[in-house]
């Protein structure tokens, strides 16, 4: 069956003594503990009220006991709703409402949130997931968990709920995706293919745990590997991770990537046993790949793509596979590679008939990772989901050894005089600028061109270069319609928990 309680199920069986979990205190819990804790704390959840379909919200830092919580619900069939800990109380409250939980398992470092009047409706629902010390409240995990009776494994149907995310909004208000138990798994199997996941790999989970990126652990619980989870990660616990836990295989945002490479320290540490890196989730830059792929003596920079409604990856690409099969020149470096078993792409030009080979449109998918609907969300579910196809919103092209390439979001794409100009091509041309660290583009509107090219930009040290000198800079690059006229220069850009500019921010913020 495709679901993750039959892959519980199956990790107990087959891998009861392999370490399930590796904590930084160098202990490990093992298949079988992991497994017998997780039917217990589905009996709490039970105890609790709970039944099949209903759904649990979670807001709390990475760590084993949150996906032992996790698994929990697939055992018993409820459905987690882990939250961004980084939104603002109103907007929590919007994600609640939206998705009506039994209940809030909440970590110590959200307490405070619960504080907050637009959550004071939802406070007789809070458990404590970490039984914070001064906490104050009345259920938490351990007690829970210690008078609870282990609940037998619900046969959930492949197409139930498994669970419930919700998109970052970096084009508005985040949209809820349900995925099934066949999504979440059809993608573990798809990566795991893509990778060569076994049994001894370990994996550190560095991405938010209320993020689809966190589902790239599917590979590895399907094979009986281990997972390891950093709470708040910073560019030295993340390698300190890597050497002490010998890991094989992460995935980080492309920000921490940036800051480990700048600090040099992938050069001071034992990487060897390191194989699979890869980072994503936000746009990645060639250079940066490149850069990393020099420490990794036995293993290779990936570079996936993907989206909450996808499982969430759609493509991946090995640097050193296409460095070695296409050499240091070809255009497949800078593309977010093929598309994963079983999934089928197509690049749609503006009538919605199939773009030529090598041009751009948007890229619509399908595969038993695609998602079905947004909840609550009819219009928009049916403007995004057509005859078993979902229309990512995602701007690429598709050349002829089937590399994938992204160009923009359909929503970012700025008409400028009549001429499409692409946000991410601009910005990685200013970003390019020795005095330039970071660059966001968005159209605002014109009187004359109907859209203007406005640039929003971070200095790289004290001193901003003049416009001027951006314009110049630019005008070698890019033609001329493309360059932005008008800027300006923030100490830093909205982005996301995993490095996604907050482009519908900067274009409220700035559209006037």
């Amino acid at each position: 069956m495709l679901t993750l309680v039959s892959a519980l199920i199956r990790a107990r069986r087959h891998f009861a003594h392999r370490p399930a979990f590796l904590i930084e205190d160098g202990r490990q819990i093992h298949w079988a503990a992991h497994c017998d804790e997780v039917s217990r704390l589905a009996g709490a959840l039970v105890a609790l009220g709970l039944k099949p379909g209903n759904r649990f919200a979670i807001l709390a830092s990475n760590s084993a006991r949150q996906a032992t919580l996790i698994h929990a619900g697939y055992w018993m069939g409820a459905v987690p709703v882990p939250i961004n800990t980084r939104l603002a109380a109103t907007e929590i409250a919007q994600i609640l409402d939206d998705s009506q939980p039994a209940c809030i398992w909440v970590g110590a470092a959200a307490l405070p949130i619960l504080e907050t009047p637009e959550l004071s409706a939802w406070s007789d629902r809070v458990i404590d997931l970490e039984d914070s010390p001064g906490g104050g409240l009345t259920n938490s995990y351990s007690a829970l968990l210690a008078s609870a009776e282990p609940a037998d494994a619900f046969q959930a149907d492949e197409d139930s709920p498994a669970i419930l995310l919700y998109t970052g909004g970096t084009t508005g208000r985040g949209k809820g995706v349900t995925l099934s138990h066949r999504n979440v798994v059809s993608n573990g199997l798809q990566v795991g293919l893509a990778l060569s996941v076994t049994d001894t790999d370990r994996m550190l989970h560095v991405a938010p745990m209320f993020h689809s990126a966190d589902l790239l652990g599917t590979a590895v619980t399907l094979a009986g590997g281990s997972h390891a989870y950093l709470a708040t990660p910073t560019p030295e616990s993340f390698v300190d991770a890597l050497a002490s836990m010998k890991i094989t295989y992460t995935m980080i945002p492309p920000t921490i990537l940036q800051q480990v490479l700048a600090q040099g320290l992938l050069a001071q540490r034992d990487l060897t046993a390191l194989r699979i890196f890869i980072s994503g989730g936000a746009h990645v830059p060639l250079e940066l790949l490149q850069k990393a792929q020099r420490f990794l003596s036995n293993g290779s920079m990936v570079h996936g793509f993907g989206l909450t409604e996808t499982s969430p990856i759609l493509t991946m690409m090995h640097y050193s596979q296409v460095f070695q099969s296409q050499g240091p020149d070809s255009s497949a470096l800078s593309s977010v590679g093929r598309p994963l078993a079983g999934v089928d792409t197509r690049i749609l030009d503006s009538t919605g008939r199939d773009a030529p080979t090598g041009e751009t449109g948007e890229l619509v998918v399908r595969g038993p990772n695609v998602a079905t609907e947004y909840l609550n969300q009819p219009e928009m579910s049916e403007n995004a989901f057509k005859n078993g196809w979902f229309y990512t919103g995602d701007i690429g092209s598709i050349d002829s050894d089937g590399f994938l390439s992204i160009v923009d979001r359909k929503k970012d794409m700025i008409i400028t005089g009549g001429e499409n100009v692409y946000s991410a091509e601009v910005e990685a041309v200013l970003r390019q600028h020795p005095q330039i660290s970071d660059a966001a583009v968005v159209g605002v509107p014109d009187d004359t061109y109907g859209e203007a090219v406005f640039a929003i930009l971070v200095a790289a040290g004290q001193t901003a270069p003049s416009i001027q000198s951006v314009i110049d800079f630019a005008r070698q690059r890019i033609g001329g319609y493309k360059i932005p006229r008008q800027m300006l220069f923030v100490d830093e850009l909205p982005k996301s928990a995993l490095g996604k500019v907050l482009k519908a921010e900067l274009r409220t913020r700035y559209g006037a």
